[in-house]
């Protein structure tokens, strides 16, 4: 969901009305769709939600709520929204990470058939989600789930940094793919080997 990027920007111009609002509406829109904390990816302007999320969208979340929190100082906005984060985090890794190695499998901002495997965008925004929702629950006084998302937030960078890393391109992978599960890129231009 773009307004993740969006309202960002848009809190640093002073507009908390238009961030507030607008985070209320997202989130009312995934708490009526999915109820689990997941974060809806697309809404029609009549209320249609279209895609009721991506494996993106909800670390996304967590991360601009944190941020808002950051320009504002509003605990009474953190307090509304933590609870949320909290079934988010959870559902992210529970639904989403079936083999238990702390990288959500699914489609991330590559929305491309055969592209829903362990993909580097939703790796590296969960890693900032739980390590945001740390410094949340800090502020909150859990000082103890405070330990448990930076204790995630940290695997799942050295998994990042080892997982993703090929040292032979000096960059890191779009994603991560089995023999049993391999992409299809058949559709796509071929540019030299895809890693």
């Amino acid at each position: 969901m773009e307004n993740e990027y969006t309202l960002k920007g848009l809190i640093a111009t002073g507009r908390k009305d238009l961030v507030y609002s607008t985070i209320n509406l997202i989130h009312g829109f995934s708490e009526n769709t999915n109820g689990n904390g997941k974060i809806v990816h697309e809404v029609s302007t009549n209320g249609v939600v279209f895609n009721p999320g991506n494996v993106n969208e909800t670390p996304q979340f967590a991360s601009l709520i944190w941020e808002v929190f950051c320009w504002t100082g509003d605990n009474t906005f953190l307090k509304k929204y933590f609870p949320s984060i909290e079934k988010g985090l959870d559902w992210l890794l529970k639904e989403n990470d079936k083999d238990g190695n702390l990288l959500p499998d699914g489609f991330g901002m590559m929305e491309i058939h055969g592209m829903d495997s362990e993909m580097i965008d939703v790796a590296v925004y969960s890693q900032k989600a739980f390590a945001d929702a740390a410094k949340m629950a800090l502020v909150l006084g859990k000082t103890d789930l405070a330990v448990q998302y930076q204790s995630k937030a940290e695997k799942i960078k050295e998994k990042i940094n080892r997982d993703f890393w090929v040292e032979e391109f000096n960059s890191y992978a779009g994603f991560i793919g089995t023999k049993n599960k391999p992409c299809n890129f058949s559709t796509m231009p071929s540019s030299g080997p895809i890693h």
